[in-house]
């Protein structure tokens, strides 16, 4: 197989024209004159010895894929052809090859200038002149006219010339490789090579079977890059598919014959896959020629209602045929924008019906369904009688009375529209004054999400009915301080109550709190407010409503569902507080010792039950784990709250700080702790604080009241009064 026809002039002069310039005879001559500038009538074009018409160029054009064309044309003077080819190269023959997009890259131009030594000079020779620049091998190279055409090796590049003859546009080609030609090892070795790849194309043909076939797309030797209407012609000389029973998908979309795609360079991991569709005739002939060739044509569609068992059959002829929607508005008369499709539940658009269609392996069954208003009486009417669905309107009721607020016709959603731009529709047009910040859409009591398909609403859950109505609850809450008095003033407009307050009862009382003020939204956030007013922790509240635990996650809107209160009374059940055990250790202690304490006992009291054991002082004790032993300071943190791992409890001892910032005129208090209880003295203090302030000044004892050989766990509650001075100053001293 060949991109080209070799054209043999005489007297040994031959000259290549590519397939996809000369699709008939006339076009192969105009070719010829446009190159050589030999009259079309001093033209005789022959295969063989045979003189060539229009109807058998044809022939040969639809050939092409399965033998290769030489021809020969007689001309009056074969001189002619030397003659143009000489003029050309004496003017220059000068172009650019395109190597990279990138500016610069393993040190070679984006650009190379190139200029044909000789006559004789081809493609080949070209790529060899490129190799020496590029140290990049000639076998996977190709060469790109116009990012689409392949040359030939075997084309003169004078020959290019005198086609590009009187061009204004610079004589330009692009370097590109073959992935397939090129050896794995020198693939790693360019990295350029990646760059330059065509991606391979591969296209699906549906079978009969349980995975289809697929045909690689011949790059090299058709010469084009993946042109629809050459895919199609391949196919069709390979299958026996006619030209005109075949559309081609890419990425989901049906492609136009000359449309070419849109990724035709990229990573050789990463190929384009095409997919072929063939159309659903009901001719004998052509099905048995599918069948012989394991071909699976299209299946049509089945259009069902759903309140009748009526079906329409559609068959997909193509984009550039009848549509489905166009079939219902020839048939049914019914307009295009009132049409929707439900598959599988949900709403579909055309493009993704037709996309379905060709993955499915046996018929495809949808759903029709027909947006009318009330006053649309003549196609209410249509609907009627064809017993059709309909679908009408969205409805948005109050939450408690079950009067309407607004009714939005579905003539104003479109097919794709998502909850938030509903919500913006209705706050907008309807409820003026609400935002999505104050308000929910409910649907059976559940809030709309981002993911819910407006449509697929309507369908029932046995999806073998529709509603035409969308029938939707409005409800008001607010957690933002600021968005109060508007969503408030609506609510009074509508006999709506917000959620402002919670109360909590319990046995020896009851207190309440604002929800609003305390950012409350969920029973955990309610616990722990209750923790903050009442010192109850969170994990020993059980809150009761309506006879039923709560769940930390409930949310307090849904407990209002009808907006009828403006507060909510929580039963609160106080579980007892658990005793542990906790086992203290560490340097300050002679031994081990064990504690039973109650888990909301303050850290400030178990210190004290501490100091009461070990002799150390209260203030000076500081609790942790084995692997952070200075983390519980305060004196007010409880128990459970501190995470002693396995209950274990290590002690600590720490001594008082006053630095003195001179230059600042402020005291620091700091708290220093004993590392190495053995061994840190105030020479071990006194070296760590010079280190902590290096960048500050420096730090040197107030007073020499303490001998740095003392013993820092021997110093108990004096305070060491350190001063920090500027660098300067003390340079200057």
């Amino acid at each position: 197989m060949r991109s080209h026809i070799v054209v043999d002039f005489g007297d040994n002069v031959t000259s290549l024209f590519y397939w996809f310039d000369v699709d008939s005879l006339s076009t192969l001559k105009e070719k010829v004159q446009k190159r050589y500038e030999i009259h079309i009538t001093d033209q005789i074009i022959k295969h063989g010895n045979t003189v060539l018409s229009e109807e058998s160029f044809r022939k040969l054009y639809k050939n092409r894929f399965k033998e290769d064309v030489d021809l020969k044309v007689d001309i009056p003077d074969p001189s002619l052809i030397q003659s143009e080819r000489r003029k050309v190269f004496k003017r220059g023959c000068e172009g650019i090859i395109h190597i990279s997009s990138y500016k610069e890259q393993d040190g070679l131009c984006p650009n190379l200038t190139f200029k044909p030594s000789n006559l004789s000079w081809t493609i080949k020779d070209l790529k060899s002149y490129i190799s020496t620049k590029t140290n990049m091998s000639v076998e996977p190279m190709c060469l790109l006219f116009n990012n689409i055409i392949l040359l030939s090796d075997e084309e003169l590049c004078v020959d290019y010339f005198l086609d590009l003859k009187g061009s204004s546009r610079p004589i330009s080609l692009k370097l590109k490789m073959l992935p397939s030609v090129i050896a794995s090892d020198e693939m790693f070795q360019h990295r350029l090579y990646y760059d330059l790849c065509l991606s391979p194309i591969h296209v699906t043909i549906p079978s009969f079977g349980e995975v289809d076939d697929f045909v690689l797309y011949p790059l090299a030797s058709i010469g084009q890059i993946g042109r629809p209407a050459v895919m199609k012609s391949l196919i069709e000389s390979l299958y026996r598919i006619p030209y005109g029973e075949q559309e081609l998908f890419y990425e989901g979309q049906a492609l136009s014959d000359n449309r070419y795609p849109q990724k035709n360079v990229g990573n050789v991991l990463e190929p384009i896959y095409y997919k072929l569709v063939v159309f659903s005739r009901r001719s004998k002939e052509l099905a048995l020629v599918y069948e012989q060739n394991n071909i699976r044509p299209l299946h049509p569609i089945h259009i069902a209602s759903f309140e009748c068992d009526h079906i329409w059959e559609y068959n997909y002829q193509g984009k550039s045929e009848e549509s489905i929607v166009q079939f219902i508005e020839d048939s049914m008369k019914i307009p295009q924008s009132k049409q929707y499709f439900f598959l599988d539940g949900s709403v579909v658009s055309i493009s993704e019906l037709i996309e379905e269609n060709t993955r499915a392996i046996e018929t495809l069954k949808v759903k029709l369904a027909v947006q009318v208003d009330d006053d649309e009486l003549e196609l209410l009417k249509v609907v009627q009688e064809l017993q059709i669905s309909r679908v009408r309107s969205i409805v948005l009721k109050h939450p408690n009375n079950g009067t309407i607020i607004c009714e939005i016709s579905f003539s104003e959603i479109h097919q794709r529209m998502k909850i938030s731009e509903l919500e913006y529709l209705i706050f907008r047009k309807h409820c003026v004054g609400l935002s999505k910040n104050t308000c929910v859409l409910l649907h059976d009591d559940k809030e709309l999400t981002f993911a819910d398909d407006l449509y697929g609403l309507l369908v029932t859950e046995n999806g073998n009915s529709l509603e035409s109505n969308l029938v939707l609850t409005l409800f008001v809450y607010v957690e933002d301080k600021t968005l109060f008095e508007e969503a408030d003033t609506f609510c009074l407009k509508y006999d709506m109550k917000l959620l402002k307050r919670v109360n909590i009862s319990f046995l020896t009382g009851q207190f309440s709190f604002d929800i609003l003020q305390n950012h409350i939204k969920d029973i955990r956030d309610v616990k722990f407010q209750i923790d903050r007013e009442k010192g109850i922790p969170p994990h020993l509240q059980s809150l009761f409503y309506e006879n039923k635990e709560l769940k930390d996650e409930a949310e307090l809107i849904y407990m209002n569902p009808k907006m009828l209160y403006e507060s909510l009374t929580f039963n609160l059940v106080i579980k007892p507080a658990n005793e542990v055990e906790l086992f203290v250790d560490g340097n300050v202690l002679d031994e081990s010792i064990t504690i039973n304490i109650l888990e909301t006992t303050s850290v400030g009291k178990l210190k004290e039950m501490i100091s009461e054991r070990s002799g150390v002082p209260q203030s000076l004790i500081i609790l942790g784990t084995r692997h952070q032993p200075y983390i519980v300071d305060g004196e007010n943190d409880r128990i459970y709250e501190c995470h002693f791992q396995d209950n274990i409890v290590i002690v600590s001892k720490k001594v008082f700080v006053s630095l003195i910032k001179v230059h600042e005129d402020v005291i620091v208090k700091e708290n220093y702790f004993i590392r190495d209880f053995e061994h840190d003295n105030v020479k071990t203090l006194l070296e760590d604080m010079k280190y902590r302030y290096f960048d500050q000044g420096i730090v040197s004892m107030k007073k020499n009241e303490w001998k740095l050989s003392t013993l820092l766990k021997n110093v108990g509650e004096s305070e060491f009064v350190l001063v920090l001075k500027p660098k300067t100053e003390c340079n200057i001293l």
